[in-house]
């Protein structure tokens, strides 16, 4: 059961877009009066909101596609040695560099730079189930949604498939659960932005509970791209247009809604589907277009690298850079585009060094603790 791919660069390319904006959205945070209130404001939240539905419908199109060749390779349910095997690659990948950030703020950034109380429920995933009302490590929340998407799509795709698969075919198994998925969590947001009108990013947009169909939207995508290849290809190009339509539509929703500081029920329920299917229906593009858009070796190179350490990159920028940058001593010498500039260098070094040093030598891990063979 191998696990080896090679990289699309067209992929890299969604992965590395992401957090650009990611880091183009935080970086607003060290530049104060040096750019306009309402010009910071948008690129906070546009740049940040569409840099991690990107993620979020990219992780979908990539777990999705090994989900389905999990669940497609069995007559019935994948034994559970199989879900666990796939639970504890996920992790692998994920959960170390995630607790090394957690214990980093719990302990040495915690003492140094006095920026946060400490969060136990961190440890868990736990901090952003209904609400994202925690002040530690801010940028944990959409690694919380991907964590729960990990464990909850493997078991509803289980039961669908114990409960179904004697009735119909396998992708139709698959894809009547991840309809289901989507429709159960888009549901449930709906319902609470109706009973509570949250705050549309803390209360909605950065809860575990009203997010999840966010991935699933790409896992929908990889579902077209693994069961009808040829009719994906041959329709690429529309889908591709009518994704970038929706985006743009959101795009212009969500800047009127900053504009004038009224975010509508309709927003808190609708955006996010909107942004999750546009975003979604572009990526059989992007991985068909990869070398077409990068032609020259180097350019793929840096952004195969700029893709590689995006994981540390996501994590470390804002809860240690940004931090680092905003203490009294040092916005003393290096205030304004200077320090945005010294904030994207140091972020690129320090993620890095944790690439090399930590986080790909714990993913590889995976290949000495966790062995399934399938019958």
């Amino acid at each position: 059961m191998s696990h080896t791919a090679p990289r699309n660069s067209g992929l890299d390319l969604v992965r590395a877009l992401a957090i650009s904006l990611v880091l183009a959205s935080h970086a607003t945070m060290l530049l104060g009066g040096h750019m306009n209130d309402t010009a910071r404001r948008l690129l906070l939240y546009l740049g940040g909101f569409f840099g991690v539905e990107l993620f979020f419908v990219l992780s979908g199109y990539l777990i999705g596609t090994l989900l389905i060749k999990l669940f497609d390779t069995h007559p019935g349910r994948p034994p559970n040695a199989a879900l666990w095997h796939f639970w504890q690659r996920r992790w692998w990948r994920t959960v170390p560099t995630y607790l090394l950030v957690v214990l980093l703020n719990m302990t040495l950034l915690a003492g140094w730079l006095h920026q946060h109380p400490i969060e136990l429920r961190h440890l868990l995933f736990l901090q952003n189930l209904t609400s994202a009302n925690f002040a530690m490590m801010p940028e944990s929340w959409s690694i919380t949604v991907e964590e729960w998407f990990y464990l909850t799509l493997p078991l509803a795709l289980s039961l669908g498939a114990a409960l179904l698969s004697a009735r119909t075919t396998k992708p139709k198994v698959i894809v009547y659960v991840l309809a289901s998925y989507i429709f159960l969590f888009t549901a449930l947001r709906w319902g609470w932005v109706i009973y509570q009108d949250p705050h549309w990013d803390r209360g909605i947009r950065k809860a575990v509970l009203w997010r999840l169909d966010a991935i699933a939207w790409g896992c929908l995508v990889a579902w077209a791209t693994y069961y009808h290849p040829r009719w994906l290809a041959r329709h690429q190009h529309t889908l591709a247009g009518l994704g970038v339509a929706l985006t743009l539509i959101g795009l212009l929703w969500l800047t009127h809604a900053l504009l004038t500081h009224h975010v509508s029920v309709w927003l808190k329920g609708g955006l996010f589907s909107l942004a999750s299917i546009g975003l979604a229906l572009t990526l059989p593009w992007w991985a068909n277009h990869g070398q077409r858009l990068m032609p020259w070796q180097r350019v793929r190179a840096s952004i195969t690298q700029l893709s590689l350490i995006s994981y540390s990159l996501y994590l470390f920028h804002l809860s240690v850079v940004i931090p680092l940058m905003r203490l009294p001593s040092v916005e003393r010498h290096l205030q304004g585009w200077p320090a945005v500039g010294v904030y994207l260098l140091l972020s690129l070094a320090l993620a890095t060094l944790v690439y090399y040093a930590y986080e790909r030598p714990m993913t590889r891990q995976r290949e000495r603790f966790t062995s399934y063979k399938q019958a």
